[in-house]
């Protein structure tokens, strides 16, 4: 009976014990306010993530049912004002005095730097292992009251060497800015605003190499290196401005891969002299426009060459949506480009957007898309070589020089009151070249403009320039002049 009676009170004790240790397991998954929970069967893992813009970017906690291990990584920006100290600790209460300062400082925990509203005359390297982010334009109270509210990174301090900007990227790091004026350093002039060997973002931020300094060539944006990454998100990024003379010009001079989203990309601008050459984009490697403005120059009185997006050798440009224009309100003493290609094996895709030799401007020759030694395919979005501008010499909306498949989209040689000397083209085809046309409509000129047009034409003494059409995909609109007189789609002496 004792024996019994032991064993009974053994049994409640068992019981007792394991519901005790059901209502700890069940109770265990709970976090503060604002996490998310989730219990699971044995060897699952719950994840509860709490974020806090101000002090806390990420909170993790991860739970098993046979073990349980708590992890908590939490995040906090570090501080910079042009009133701190870099003896401080970094918080919001007691900020650092220089972003190089709060550099040193980034870790797994630190990993954002928040700037207050002023100037800070610096050169920043990036060469952290951990992803950086750098946020400007915060009042006293760390708040931002709009995205007009920027932080400067700039002044009188110059490059130390020739792969330097006033913001430098090492190769394998990783960097977004947010919200800056970011203006450029110079080095055995050079102009280089960022230049970058890692992965870079841009969003929200104003970018000028060059502005009113002497220098000799100037680059917004140095991409440099194949494994280089640039993402454009917003903002405005300039090579040159300023009532100065300078040899060439690049908003961005691209290596390695570049998207832009949207925002504003010149060469130059405002007064600038250009002894060769200005560019928006200058891409020997990869480069994707879903959106914003390119421009080579504008607002300027003397440019020698102009180009939207200039691309070279071995190279990849796809085009979804933007405007690319060569230049606007400008004197170009030679020629101006919405796009540029020159070299071998080149791929031009064009599926949208709109693309201008000149807009308001004035210039010998000028061209709409130039495609030399390149592959090229447009299924949508406009080219015109010339809108209300002046060119003494030549008009194209395309000149082929290799090989182009167009199969929708409008292409017009000068539209607007533009006025062309000697000859506007839709189309032309040169020695050895190839263009299939449907879908589409191509146009030598507009009511409006003054010269003689073609829709389609054969460089001079060219017997090995082809056209076909393509049926299969569905007639097109060609006309020598736009709106008026016979559609050239049956008539036109096709191969």
């Amino acid at each position: 009976m004792r024996f019994k009676k032991s064993c009974l009170l053994a049994i409640v004790s068992i019981l007792i014990i394991f519901i005790a240790a059901c209502a700890s397991i069940d109770g265990s998954g709970t976090e503060g306010s604002g996490g998310n929970t989730t219990t699971t069967a044995q060897g699952s893992s719950t994840t509860s993530s709490t974020i806090d813009p101000g002090t806390t970017t990420s909170s993790s906690t991860t739970t098993t049912s046979s073990t349980t291990s708590s992890t908590t990584t939490t995040i906090f920006p570090i501080y910079v004002s042009t009133a701190g100290n870099d003896s401080n600790s970094g918080s919001p209460a007691a900020p650092l005095k220089t972003i190089s300062k709060a550099l040193t400082m980034i870790d797994s925990s630190h990993d954002n730097i928040y700037l207050s509203s002023g100037a800070y005359n610096e050169l920043v390297a990036i060469t952290a292992s951990v992803p950086v982010t750098i946020k400007g334009g915060f009042n006293g109270s760390w708040e931002r009251d709009n995205t007009s509210d920027k932080s400067t990174i700039g002044g009188v301090l110059n490059a130390t060497t020739s792969t330097t900007g006033r913001i430098t990227v090492a190769a394998g790091s990783k960097l977004m800015l947010e919200n800056l004026y970011i203006k450029g350093s110079i080095y055995n002039s050079y102009a280089y605003g960022i230049y970058n060997s890692g992965d870079l973002t841009i969003d929200n931020c104003d970018i000028s190499a060059l502005d009113g300094m002497a220098a000799s060539s100037a680059y917004g944006v140095y991409n440099n290196g194949s494994a280089s990454t640039l993402s454009f998100l917003s903002g405005t990024i300039v090579g040159a401005s300023g009532t100065v003379t300078v040899v060439d010009a690049y908003g961005i001079k691209n290596y390695g891969t570049l998207l832009v989203v949207d925002g504003s990309i010149t060469g130059c601008s405002n007064n600038i002299t250009i002894t060769t050459a200005a560019y928006g984009i200058d891409s020997v490697k990869t480069a994707t426009i879903r959106g914003g403005v390119i421009t080579g120059a504008k607002n300027s009185n003397s440019i020698k060459k102009s180009q939207g997006i200039y691309i070279s050798a071995f190279s990849t440009l796809s085009i979804f949506g933007g405007t690319i224009v060569g230049g606007d309100n400008i004197t170009i003493t030679t020629d101006g480009y919405g796009i540029l290609g020159s070299g071998t094996d080149n791929t031009v895709s064009i599926f949208g957007g709109a693309i201008v030799g000149v807009n308001n401007s004035t210039a010998s020759s000028v061209y709409g898309f130039s495609n030399s030694s390149n592959a090229a395919l447009m299924t949508g979005g406009t080219i015109v070589g010339a809108n209300n501008s002046t060119a003494t010499a030549y008009c194209y909306g395309i000149d082929n020089g290799a090989i182009i498949d167009i199969f929708g989209g409008t292409i017009g040689g000068a539209a607007g009151s533009s006025s062309i000397t000697t000859r506007v083209c839709g189309v032309q085809g040169g020695t050895g070249t190839t263009s299939t046309i449907s879908n589409c409509e191509i146009y030598g000129k507009e009511t409006a403009t003054s010269g003689t047009a073609l829709a389609l034409r054969r460089s001079a003494g060219t017997t090995s320039s082809k056209f076909y059409k393509d049926t299969s995909k569905g007639g097109a609109t060609i006309q020598d002049e736009r709106g008026t007189g016979a559609n050239l789609w049956e008539s036109f002496s096709w191969n």
